[in-house]
Order: structure tokens, then sequence, then C-alpha cells
């Protein structure tokens, strides 16, 4: 279930450094929430220069890119995992893009299971067992 959607300005970057934002931002969301690998969705859109303004000034007209993500997480996950991602998902944008760290924005998307759809069936019946344990823990804490 965990997915990261980054935007980016399309013709600043080479498909090599997109592929390695995305392999490795799977790493991240794997490591982090202990979920395997092939739960993961990495996406990185691309939009034209004379559609990204940065404080209203157009990248197209010298503007410089700032980057934007966007990660969904079930709710009940801990706090602390989003904080993690975050910092981890800005830090990736630095290193596999060159992108000014005091550009990148990004936000966590709490989202309640049975509001999210895996296979067409409300994930928090597909994943039930996943969230008990999960809520099992938190009331362990």
């Amino acid at each position: 279930m965990p997915t990261i959607r980054y935007q980016l300005v399309a013709g600043l970057h080479t498909d090599a450094q997109i592929r390695e934002l995305l392999t490795r931002s799977c790493a991240v969301f794997a490591e982090t929430l202990q979920v395997p690998a092939d739960r993961i969705r990495a996406f990185a859109d691309e939009v034209r220069p004379q559609a990204a303004a940065i404080g209203g000034d157009l990248v197209s007209e010298g503007a410089t890119e700032a980057p934007f993500f966007e990660f969904i997480l079930f709710a009940g996950r801990p706090l602390e995992h989003g904080q993690q991602l975050m910092g981890a998902f800005t830090d990736l944008l630095v290193e596999c893009l060159g992108s000014d760290r005091s550009l990148v924005r990004g936000w966590v998307r709490f989202v309640d299971p049975d509001h999210w759809s895996i296979g067409g069936v409300p994930a928090s019946v597909v994943r039930k067992a996943d969230i008990e344990a999960r809520a099992r823990a938190a009331q362990d804490d």
C-alpha cells in the first residue's frame, strides 16, 4: 500500500536519476515500515517547465525547480514513520537529483484502510491481521 509520488519538472533529470530516486524510495519505504517491497508503489510525474512556478516565476523563465512529493500511509501507523520518511524522501531528492533541500516540499497523507482498495477489496479486509497487529503494538507502547 505505501505509495510515493514525486512532481518534477520535465527535462531537468536523466532517466537514470529518476530510476535511482524511485528504486531507492521503495527501499526506504520497505526498511522504514518493515513491509514487503511488492506492496510499495513509486511514481515520478513530470510537468512541463511552462507549467511549474515557484513564487510566481516559471521554471521555463529561469526559476529553480522546487520538487514536491506526497506519500500515503495507513492511518494508525506511528507518526514517527511519517516524519522519518519526510526526511528520507527529501534526502533522496537532494542525493539523486541534486535538488536544493530548502526548496523541497512534501507531505504525508494518512488514509483509513476502509478507504483504500487492494484488488477491489478494502485494505481493512485484505490487511486485517497486519492492521490489528499494529494496533496491538501501539497499545503496548
